[in-house]
């Protein structure tokens, strides 16, 4: 769906599904390549002076996919796939982006230039070349083969998983190759039903794409999302291309499920037939092409950023009951129940177009009222358009209401207009057209005759009872309302659509059209492809009030074939970026006779059609002619190179697995840049292109058998195990850095019968042992004390002590009950009413792997109790049934080291130290040797004097409560004086006791750490993957003569603060 942004900070605003830190254990990573290849080719088109190598963009995407395989490890399956000739029904949207593009870039370069800015001689990167079919795109797809067979040959990580490229000459749209490649796996007999898969990609119909797989272990890993503007910078800065600097976060499908469980509650027990929560799940993803997507324009007044979605959400729930099933079965439309939920929701035009006049209204108001206060509207009485003998009283009125008015045609009867009565009886008298598109208001005024001087400028005055209209606009629809939409409709159909007077056969044909444009779309979704040719043949959709009458109509695609990749250039590229194409090609763009020239304008027009950014806007440039675009390529077929054909043709998805029974040598795909591998063990296979195509009859839909949803999978997060409701409410949750503006799912935590004891009973049940904290994420921690707004409970031996709460503690405690407020109200939308206390925890830091009686076992480790954090009592969660992992078990000898295992030599005497090797024999029971390979170093290294001078070489790092200790400082004044502290100046009047503050601030903290950013100053502070900071020796002297330099009042001043 776009646009992305938006769509994805909506789900967020109201779900605040969470961005996580913690990385769960995942069998399958996909990527869809498009959005890295563009990140590390252009990263910010507005710097028209920016250049790059060639060389340097395939470094930075090899380096990308690394940092992605690195942060999720995979189990089983790698698969990236890149963006292949797309379906025609996307190539529309690929042409208007592409010109656009185009368009910004010529405008850029003459900005440029007017200011005198200095443009580098080379030639710029044209992003339009990220296309499939480019000479570009055929030497990326050489070059990651070589990377996949080098990582392969050289990386244990990715040896003995399955990895899959499936390159720009492969048909299809990367993220629906992917999903091809899933229902493919599903479809297969031996299928693990309990696969967890993470997607990479920036496009937000990604969302989509997952929950429709009905795969519930299934995450999406993203860079983090920024809105609002870019900070300004004094100086010019060089965009960066790659993964530095780039923080990526996981958006967990599991927990969107749990919250769109809730938000459709209320229909669970009022539904005449069973109630599933796939089918929801499945119904919530049509209603999301409502809004619009890359393969059909958004229906007219139905935005995101006008609440289109609670509006959807809210008609799903009142006309579902009506029903007897879902909407979207399993991706085939149930049109009869489809055309009901359409003609309740088709009340959102009424409410517009009532909108839109009111504004119309307000605005002529404040044209006519030059006084800020506005005169009370007067009730009053409207004679009727087109009735001067009768009054129009203040009726609701209904489309099915009969109508007499309007005179006949003078033309008669020869062309009817759907919108020439105010009635569907078809035998009523015609209106003449209103011939221009005046506004909404002025629509209505002409059809009513002024009362004064003042509701000639104000058409609302006297017709809508504000305090009717805020709760229904059906009571305040009068014959007139009505005239004057459908007058604004008829009107929509002549601008946008060039429909002089629309029929009813034509608006049919419309109402058909766009259901059709639903149906295919959830085939793409959810069985694949099922037309290749197939497209929306408009710029702009129906209005909804207009799409009727379709029950009956049948729905047929033709399968036909995808385009070849020039025959997609030709039909995406403007002239702009001829050189992405061979010459004989360039000429169809450019010479007079060529037979498509018109198919490539220089200047178009854009319409932002009731958006608010420009790149939403519609681009209006004619669409491609099938026929006419292959045979003018066919004309000049014959003039293509040998090299020109083959990039041409379609290729097959490409297998990559480990074989080290087969070495080679794998040559470089780069001389200059990328070495020579002399032990390749990497085996490639094709895969025929329509290999995970499966038919629509093998594709397996909804939950499978044996998939466990009553278990927690580490990582993956659940709202189970803890009882509570959830409410929408406007609580300014903190999402993408800013309080959201719309309605949230506030999670309410119930009553818990288990904590409903003595607090000295809870606390035995409690401290020292393990628990989950941070619901839903669940993270396992131990519990060091529980905490309430009177006592302390610790464990000392075997004992449980209570003790009172010191003045300083009463303090501390209102201290942790901020933090932990602030960490679930602010930041996830739970709401604990009332709590039961603050527990300190422990959080796990990782696994110790130990030898014990000729056993290793696995152990985990806890954070220091120093660095216990608080949590509330209200969200431990205690006997939580978690799915495999490797803590707490126990390996033999044999088991742990097998052979042909990779393992490291750690011992300091030996000239391998460091080095990995693979086990050979493993005699540790008999023997109590290992037998191993290494490769020798090629330059021998002497670690004697390195482990002799081991302390000196080395940076010790002390914990936050350490550092405190050899300071003495306050720990809370540690931490803030480590980062960035502000001292605003203020003047401060003698004859005054308040403080005037300046804008004048001066940077007095060491600046040595940036939370935010994840910023440390290396050899003083480093964070650790739990994200706790860490300090050095140097960092402890630096604040020893920071203290000698500051008054004691400004460490009480840096207390206060912190």
């Amino acid at each position: 769906l776009y646009p992305e942004p938006t769509v994805t900070g909506r789900v967020s605003d109201h779900y605040n599904p969470e961005f996580f830190f913690q990385i769960p254990e995942f069998d399958n990573l996909y990527l869809d390549m498009n959005g890295i290849i563009h990140g590390c080719t252009h990263p910010n088109d507005e710097d028209i002076s920016f250049r790059i190598s060639e060389e340097q963009i395939f470094r930075d995407i090899f380096n990308y996919i690394d940092t992605l395989f690195s942060i999720i490890e995979p189990k089983r399956v790698f698969f990236m796939a890149i963006d292949g000739v797309a379906p025609r029904a996307k190539m529309n949207q690929q042409r208007a982006r592409r010109f656009m593009s185009a368009k910004n870039a010529e405008l850029a370069l003459k900005i440029a230039e007017s200011k005198g800015q200095e443009i580098p001689k080379e030639k710029r990167f044209d992003p339009n070349c990220i296309t499939p079919g480019t000479e570009f795109m055929a030497r990326l797809h050489e070059q990651l083969q070589y990377f996949i067979k080098m990582k392969i040959s050289t990386d244990a990580a990715w040896q003995g998983i399955r990895v899959y490229l499936s390159g720009h000459n492969c048909p299809g749209e990367g993220e629906h190759k992917i999903m091809d490649f899933i229902r493919s796996e599903r479809s297969q007999p031996d299928y693990d039903a309990n696969t967890r898969h993470c997607l990479y990609g920036l496009d937000a119909d990604l969302i989509m794409l997952g929950l429709c797989s009905h795969e519930p272990h299934f995450s999406l890993l993203r860079e983090e999302v920024k809105f609002g503007r870019p900070p300004k910078h004094k100086h010019k800065t060089t965009p960066k291309t790659g993964v530095d600097g780039i923080t990526f976060h996981l958006l967990h499908l599991s927990l969107l499920r749990e919250y769109l469980s809730w938000e459709f509650r209320p229909i669970q027990d009022k539904l005449s037939f069973p109630y599933d929560m796939e089918s929801v799940i499945d119904d919530w993803i049509l209603m999301g092409f409502l809004v619009g997507n890359d393969f059909i324009p958004h229906l007219p007044h139905v935005h995101i950023h006008e609440d289109a979605l609670p509006a959807l959400y809210s008609t799903y729930v009142q006309i579902l009951p009506q029903l007897d099933g879902y909407l979207n079965e399993a991706g085939m439309l149930n049109l009869k129940r489809f055309e009901k939920f359409l003609k309740a929701f088709s009340k959102i035009d009424r409410q517009s177009f009532m909108q839109r006049m009111d504004d119309e209204d307000y605005l002529a108001s404040k044209r006519t009222q030059p006084s800020s206060k506005r005169e009370p509207k007067a009730k009053a009485k409207v004679i009727a358009p087109h009735d001067d003998d009768e009054e129009d009283e203040l009726q609701p009125y209904s489309d099915s209401e009969s109508e007499n008015g309007g005179e006949e045609s003078s033309e008669g009867n020869m062309h009817r207009g759907a919108f020439d009565s105010d009635s569907e009886n078809e035998d009523l008298p015609e209106i003449e057209p209103t011939p221009e598109a005046p506004s909404a208001w002025e629509l209505l005024k002409d059809g009513i005759p002024p009362l004064d001087n003042e509701s000639e400028e104000r058409p609302l005055v006297g017709i809508i009872d504000e305090e009717k209209y805020e709760n229904d606009c059906d009571v305040v629809w009068t014959h007139s309302v009505n005239r004057a939409f459908k007058d604004h409709k008829r009107n929509y159909y002549n601008d946008k659509m060039n429909y002089k007077n629309i029929s009813k056969e034509e608006l049919r044909e419309q109402a058909e059209g766009y259901i059709r444009a639903i149906q295919w779309n959830l085939h793409y979704y959810y069985h694949g492809c099922c037309s290749w040719n197939w497209f929306y043949p408009h710029h702009y959709a129906p209005y909804i009030s207009d799409v009727t009458d379709f029950a009956d109509m049948e729905i047929n695609f033709e399968l036909s074939a995808p385009f070849h990749p020039f025959e997609q250039l030709m039909a995406v590229l403007p002239a702009a970026s001829a050189d992405c194409l061979p010459l004989p090609l360039q000429e169809l763009m450019f010479d007079e006779s060529s037979p498509i020239l018109e198919f490539y304008p220089r200047d178009f027009e854009t319409d932002l059609n009731g958006k608010k950014n420009d790149w939403e806007a519609v681009v209006l440039i004619p669409f491609i002619n099938e026929k006419r675009l292959l045979d003018a390529i066919a004309s000049k077929e014959e003039r293509l190179t040998e090299e020109e054909r083959r990039r041409n043709s379609h290729g097959p998805h490409l297998l990559f697995t480990t074989d080290p029974s087969n070495r080679t040598i794998l040559k470089s795909s780069l001389s200059n840049a990328f070495p020579e591998i002399p032990n390749c063990i990497a085996k490639m296979t094709e895969v025929d292109m329509d290999e995970f195509r499966i038919p629509r009859s093998r594709v397996v839909h909804g939950l499978l058998k044996g998939v466990r949803m009553d278990v927690l999978f580490p990582g993956f997060p659940t709202m189970k195990h803890i009882p509570h409701s959830a409410e929408l409410h406007f609580a300014n949750i903190s999402v993408f850095q800013q309080p959201s503006r719309k309605q949230s799912m506030i999670l309410k935590i119930g009553e818990r019968p288990e904590l409903n004891k003595d607090m000295l009973l809870l606390a035995f049940d409690l401290i020292d042992k393990e628990v989950h904290i941070d619901w839903p994420i669940l993270k396992r921690a131990r519990v060091h004390t529980l905490w309430t707004a009177e006592k302390k409970y610790t464990k000392e031996g075997e004992d449980i002590v209570c003790n009172d709460l010191k003045k300083d503690e009463v303090d501390t405690y209102e201290d942790y009950v901020a933090m932990a407020r602030k960490r679930e109200f602010e930041r996830c939308g739970i709401d604990v009413d009332e709590r039961k206390g603050i527990a300190l925890v422990c959080p796990m830091l990782g696994l110790q792997y130990r030898v014990e009686k000729q056993k290793v076992v696995i152990r985990r480790q806890w954070c220091p109790p120093e660095d216990a954090r608080p949590v509330s009592i209200n969200l431990l969660v205690q006997g939580a049934l978690e799915d495999g992992g490797r803590d707490g078990k126990e390996y033999s000898l044999e088991e742990a080291y097998p052979v042909n295992s990779k393992v490291f030599i750690i011992s300091p005497s030996s000239k391998y130290y460091g080095y990995s090797a693979v086990v050979r024999e493993n005699n540790l029971l008999t023997k109590s040797t290992l037998t191993v390979s290494c490769t020798a170093p090629a330059v021998d290294v002497n670690f004697v004097d390195i482990i002799r001078n081991y302390d000196r070489f080395s940076v010790p790092w002390y914990s936050l409560h350490e550092i405190a200790k050899r300071t003495s400082l306050n720990k809370d004044v540690v931490a803030r004086i480590t980062g960035c502290v502000y001292m605003n100046a203020c003047d401060r009047p003698t004859d005054a006791t308040t403080a005037v503050y300046t804008s004048d601030r001066t940077a007095i903290g060491l600046e040595l750490k940036f939370s935010k950013r994840n910023l440390s100053v290396p050899d003083y502070t480093r964070r650790t993957k739990e994200g706790y900071w860490q300090y050095s020796n140097k960092t402890v002297v630096l604040l020893q003569q920071y203290a000698q330099k500051l008054v004691p009042r400004d460490f009480e001043i840096y207390r206060r603060s912190a």
